[in-house]
């Protein structure tokens, strides 16, 4: 949030160059100016968590809503996420995006294995090699960063496509001398003529249209800053902002990791789960006869229980801080237990027929024998759904649905 609110304010403070204030500058009024934009922001994103229905506003005395100043609003109102945002924001810590005290407990935590890290040597990995490798991190950076539309607003750089690469970016910020605790700071017609070098082959102006934020140039984001005759740089920033660019860039490489996580979840992770806490998994059953074909992703037995699993590596997306994004993902679930596949194309709603998880559990009931169980055994046969984030409903139908994290609570 506060990586949000500096960009905001940089991109406002900007566009608003022309107006003469009546105040000079200092290290006191900028400070201030950034405490009461920050609270402008958190109150703008509470506004949009009340809106989407995620969190609530609890009063801390009795008031009269007719006599109510915006100063009494602010001041005797809590606003509080309520139990429908806890879905998403279990599914938002499951991914490593923590509240202030638990990111900062956890960076102390493993604060002793920076250092060495640190030291190691630098090796040069491709951009498919770092979607592979590093897909965690920059999967929290895509979710974290694209987590609304306010969010997506400012830290869009679909201009840059076709253009940069992120290696390319970076090997250019790396030209400039990396100043500890400050900026580095170049002056202007130095830092557009290295930029011309570094990207040949673009067309004059291209390359300063596509990275110099200026007063003349303010639609971009503000990653290299141009005051009077100097440009400011962060390399900090430039190297978040690096990582980000993968999943942007290279979206149909990014895809394809999620689907091949995805499957690996299906058939590996669930399977692994059930097998920790004591119970049988059986993985992907399907009677070809059927049209279409009925498959069962896994079947998990323990005692006389026995579980019929449809397995969804569904996890955080961009705008996953939307209600409609969750909308969404109900209506999937459910459309699972009903046998309906809902797809998008060319901007319009499709809904395909498939065999539901219901008459998937009716035929385990019935062909216990088919795979070789004993039908005596299992006096309870219940339909499940484990998805990778947490649902945003527990059951429907009487199908139960959960998240890989909430398998143990089976026993």
């Amino acid at each position: 949030m506060k990586f949000l609110t500096f960009n905001v304010l940089i991109k406002r403070l900007m566009s608003t160059t022309s107006v003469t204030g009546e105040l000079v500058a200092n290290e006191n009024n900028t400070a201030e100016l950034i405490d009461r934009f920050s609270e402008y922001v958190s109150i703008y994103h509470d506004h949009i968590s009340l809106k989407s229905g995620f969190y609530s506003m609890i009063s801390v005395k009795p008031f009269d809503l007719e006599k109510l100043s915006q100063e009494e609003l602010l001041k005797n109102f809590k606003i509080v996420p309520n139990e429908t945002y806890l879905p998403v924001l279990e599914t938002f810590e499951s991914n490593d995006i923590l509240r202030k005290e638990e990111a900062q407990r956890k960076i102390e935590e493993y604060e002793s294995q920076f250092q060495p890290a640190m030291s190691q040597k630098k090796i040069m990995y491709t951009p498919y090699e770092i979607i592979e490798k590093f897909y965690p991190t920059l999967n929290q950076l895509y979710c974290g960063l694209f987590r609304n539309t306010s969010f997506q607003r400012i830290f869009n750089f679909s201009y840059l496509k076709g253009h940069v690469t992120p290696s390319k970016m970076m090997d250019f910020v790396n030209q400039f001398p990396l100043v500890e605790s400050y900026p580095t700071v170049a002056e202007v017609n130095d830092f557009l003529r290295r930029l011309e070098k570094s990207f040949p082959g673009m067309r004059p102006k291209i390359p300063e249209k596509m990275f110099v934020f200026s007063e003349k140039n303010s639609q971009i984001f503000p990653l290299f800053v141009a005051l009077q005759n100097h440009v400011f740089i962060s390399h900090r920033t430039s190297f978040i902002i690096y990582l980000l660019l993968h999943p942007i860039l290279y979206k149909d490489r990014f895809d394809l990791e999620t689907q091949r996580r995805s499957r690996e979840f299906e058939k590996r992770e669930v399977a692994e789960k059930f097998r920790r806490i004591g119970f049988n998994y059986f993985p992907d059953f399907q009677d070809k006869k059927k049209k279409p074909t009925l498959q069962i992703d896994g079947i998990a037995t323990r005692g006389d229980t026995m579980y019929v699993t449809e397995c969804k590596g569904w996890g955080i997306k961009p705008l996953y801080d939307l209600r409609q994004r969750q909308q969404y993902l109900e209506r999937d679930l459910k459309g699972i237990v009903d046998g309906r596949e809902y797809t998008t194309k060319n901007g319009k709603l499709e809904i395909d027929k498939k065999v539901s998880l219901l008459d998937k559990v009716r035929f385990a009931k019935e062909n216990m024998e088919m795979w070789g169980f004993d039908p005596a055994l299992f006096t309870k046969v219940q339909g499940l759904i484990v998805l990778r984030a947490s649902p945003p409903i527990q059951e429907y139908k009487s199908i139960k649905i959960i998240s890989i994290n909430q398998i143990d609570f089976l026993t």
